[in-house]
């Protein structure tokens, strides 16, 4: 049976540092590139079932012009397949806005990554989204660090790629997300924290 699955990340920073998370066999495929905004990379959201069925790379695209104003997500592009449920790993704060990216954290087989966790600069962790599995690689980000360049490689199997978009108002969530599917629809939730 053929399945949909994400193969490898890449992270390119204004650093000059460069990180590839990924499984352990090289894919021919060719990678999506991935809309960075200004490079404040706050989240991830996808599709898991017992493993990760897919993944998107959220940034920040703008910066909100006060408190109460909001923000704007990037509209990044899943890559991998359909199945299994949504998740996010997202946080917004009414009071202090985001929370950044602090550290990447994958698991992998020897041909697709199965499980991603975040770590926040609010000191907090993200749950493992898939599974934790034969191979683990991470990537922090140091502080005012920004990401450049971000790609996703799709496996070796029959892959596709969504787009989904944020808007985000420090009190109301507005949605657009296209179907992935023809017969299917999607929920991203975003967590407020207070």
């Amino acid at each position: 049976m053929e399945t949909n699955e994400l193969h490898r990340i890449r992270l390119k920073t204004t650093r000059e540092r460069e990180w590839y998370g990924n499984s352990k066999r090289w894919s021919s495929q060719n990678p999506q590139n991935v809309e960075v905004g200004t490079g404040q990379f706050i989240g991830v959201a996808g599709r898991r079932g017992n493993e990760l069925d897919c993944l998107g790379l959220v940034f920040l695209s703008e910066w909100p012009t006060g408190h109460g104003s909001g923000a704007n997500f990037t509209s990044p592009k899943y890559v991998g397949g359909g199945g299994g449920a949504a998740f996010d790993s997202v946080k917004w704060y009414e009071e202090k806005g985001y929370a950044l990216v602090s550290k990447i954290e994958i698991f992998s087989t020897d041909w697709h990554i199965t499980g991603v966790r975040l770590r926040f600069t609010d000191d907090t962790a993200g749950q493992i989204h898939g599974t934790q599995d034969k191979y683990y690689n991470h990537f922090s980000l140091q502080a005012g660090e920004l990401v450049t360049k971000a790609k996703l490689w799709p496996s070796e199997h029959n892959n596709r790629s969504y787009p989904l978009t944020f808007d985000l108002d420090a009190t109301v969530i507005n949605l657009d997300l296209q179907s992935f599917l023809s017969t299917s629809k999607y929920e991203v939730r975003v967590h407020f924290v207070d």
